[in-house]
C-alpha cells in the first residue's frame, strides 16, 4: 500500500504513501528526500533486489543527495546515465534568482512605522510568547521565549519588514550554514482601531500569527 502510486508527478513519477515511486527503464525505484535548514537526505530501495541507499550531507538540501541516490540506481539497473547533477544545479540556480528577486526592495519603498508603536509582547496561539524590542538605533528584534530564537526585523516596505534570524546559540551554526539569508516576511497588521497590533511571519510557505498584548482583539487564525 505504501508503495502503489496515488497521485502522478510526471510521466514516470508517481508519489504514493511517503515514497516516490519512479520507473526506470529497467526497473523501479522506491525513494523520497528531505531536508531543512543545514542538511539534505535521500534514501529509497529497489524493491526485490535486497539494495538501496542513504545520502546524508551538512548543507540544505538543493539536489545533491537526490542526484547521488538516483545516479545509484541507474548504475546498479544499467539505466543510461542522466547528469542529474546538472539538472539540479539548473533548478538550483532558477530557485536562487527567483528568491534574491523577492527580497528585492522596491524602487521607493515607504518608510517604516515608528517603533515606538509597535514594541512590546505578542502571543501567538502556535509559537507562544515573543517580545519585540529596539536598539538604541531603532532596530528591531523580535525573541520567540518557548525556543530563545531571537529574530531581526529590517525594514523592507513600509509596514512590511525583511526577517534575519541572529545567530547567536544555539541558532548559530544554522546561520553558519546557510548564510545570513532571509527568513521571509513580517508585516504589522492594523486591529480594528487601526493601530498596528497584530504581526504576520510568513516563512517557508508557513503562516505565524501573534497579537499584541495591548490589544484585546481576538486572533485571526486564517492565513
Amino acid at each position: 500500500m505504501t508503495r502503489t502510486p496515488k497521485v502522478s508527478i510526471n510521466e514516470t513519477t508517481a508519489y504514493a504513501m511517503g515514497w516516490i515511486v519512479t520507473d526506470t527503464l529497467n526497473g523501479r525505484v522506491i525513494w523520497h528526500n528531505g531536508g531543512t535548514d543545514g542538511f539534505g537526505a535521500e534514501i529509497g530501495f529497489l524493491p526485490g533486489r535486497g539494495v538501496g541507499t542513504i545520502v546524508l550531507t551538512n548543507q540544505g538540501n538543493i539536489g545533491f543527495p537526490d542526484s547521488v541516490g538516483l545516479w545509484v540506481y541507474d548504475r546498479l539497473l544499467g539505466n543510461p546515465e542522466t547528469d542529474y547533477a546538472k539538472q539540479s544545479l539548473a533548478r538550483a540556480k532558477a530557485a536562487a534568482e527567483k528568491e534574491a528577486a523577492r527580497y528585492r526592495k522596491p524602487a521607493a519603498p515607504r518608510p517604516p512605522p515608528a517603533s515606538t508603536g509597535l514594541v512590546g509582547d505578542y502571543q501567538s496561539d502556535v509559537l507562544g510568547l515573543a517580545s519585540l524590542v529596539a536598539d538604541k538605533g531603532g532596530a528591531l528584534f523580535l525573541t520567540v521565549q518557548k525556543t530563545g530564537a531571537r529574530l531581526r526585523l529590517v525594514p523592507f516596505d513600509g509596514a512590511v519588514f525583511m526577517v534575519y534570524l541572529v545567530p547567536q546559540a544555539p541558532f548559530a551554526d544554522i546561520v553558519a550554514s546557510q548564510g545570513d539569508a532571509p527568513m521571509g516576511f513580517a508585516d504589522f497588521e492594523p486591529d480594528a482601531e487601526g493601530h498596528l497590533s497584530r504581526l504576520r511571519w510568513q516563512v517557508a510557505g508557513q503562516t505565524f500569527r501573534w497579537r499584541s498584548n495591548r490589544s484585546k482583539a481576538p486572533e485571526n487564525s486564517n492565513p
